[in-house]
């Protein structure tokens, strides 16, 4: 009998710790309802964005937060931080390449991935994968297949800014890698395989592109690696609003065409939970989907300032904190080694 492969989901984590929050959540369900075998989360943070200005690094500060939360919603959230370890990306590598500094810091996941080997004593031979997804990629776990020949890539319906926007064309993002092939290739390869590798049949997720505020979006552009979109119309706060409103891709892309989808939200019971738990509700909205009174205790999102997290992220020199009772492992991935 061929045995249960051990999963390690591997994503990048910048400002959208929301998102990291419906990962574990839904992780952390497959793993209690379903027994999904999760080995680890991997996750790498950056010090310095795409565009290679530097930022607060907010993973730690959010995990302690959520760890501490007493809300009934988080505790499949809270079940995963054991199973974190978090690489940090001392970029950047480039002042001008965003997709140098991208490269590197995806790259870096690699780090996280062999370390979850030596500890967790996984070789080649065992069956094991890695989910390669960014961290607005949710697979649904329980859909993964039980056995992976070779890698895959799934095939996600593609929203924009809400459920109520979906592109006509499916996102295939997600990578699926089998251990024993994993360290073959740079985690960057694998990424960009993935509009080349068989599809995984039967692999269900989705792609939540832009559900940000307008004020959020613009900042995410102006840090991205596609950087010959920083600029007017494109990071105009109202124009970014009307593209929401109304169905429009933001940059104006006759390849982009937008459908609205008013029973999304009915399709992906798995998912909608948890994206209000962690408080996204309010871009998900669909005019069919039922609004839910606000939750006050809901856990801060938003990043601390840049000061604040810097003079922190001296005090502990780049390593993760310790949350009792679910503590988390780091590892640190310097840009010179990517």
């Amino acid at each position: 009998m061929t045995a249960q492969l051990r999963w390690i989901l591997a994503t990048l984590c910048a400002d959208d710790t929301a998102w990291l929050g419906v990962q574990l959540s839904v992780w952390g369900r497959a793993r209690a309802q379903h027994g999904v075998d999760v080995a680890a989360v991997v996750v790498a943070e950056g010090t310095h964005t795409f565009r290679g200005t530097p930022r607060p690094l907010t993973v730690d500060a959010w995990a302690q937060a959520l760890a501490q939360s007493r809300r009934p919603e988080d505790r499949m959230a809270q079940s995963m931080l054991g199973h974190m370890v978090r690489v940090t990306w001392t970029g950047p590598v480039s002042s001008r390449d965003a997709w140098s500094n991208e490269r590197a810091q995806r790259n870096a996941l690699g780090k996280g991935v062999a370390h979850v080997m030596r500890t967790r004593a996984l070789s080649p031979e065992e069956s094991w994968a890695v989910c390669l997804v960014d961290v607005d990629e949710v697979v649904r776990p329980e859909s993964l297949p039980k056995a992976l020949p070779r890698a895959q890539a799934v095939a996600c319906p593609f929203f924009y800014y809400s459920l109520r926007w979906r592109h006509a064309v499916r996102w295939r993002g997600p990578v699926l890698v089998p251990g024993r092939v994993w360290a073959s290739r740079a985690v960057e390869s694998w990424r960009n395989m993935r509009n080349i590798l068989p599809e995984a049949i039967g692999v269900e997720g989705v792609h939540a592109s832009y559900f940000m505020s307008p004020a959020d979006i613009r900042r995410k552009l102006q840090s991205f690696s596609h950087q010959e979109f920083n600029r007017p119309p494109f990071t105009d706060v109202k124009n970014i609003a009307a593209c929401i409103r109304e169905g429009r891709d933001l940059f104006g892309r006759r390849s982009v065409q937008l459908q609205e989808d008013a029973g999304a939200w009915r399709r992906l019971a798995w998912l909608v939970p948890w994206i209000r738990a962690f408080g996204l509700a309010h871009v998900v909205q669909s005019p069919a989907m039922p609004a839910r009174k606000k939750d006050t205790r809901a856990i801060d999102h938003a990043p601390p300032s840049l000061s604040s997290a810097t003079a922190s992220c001296q005090e502990r020199g780049r390593h993760s904190i310790e949350l009792a009772p679910w503590p988390t492992r780091s590892c640190t991935s310097a840009s010179s080694s990517s």
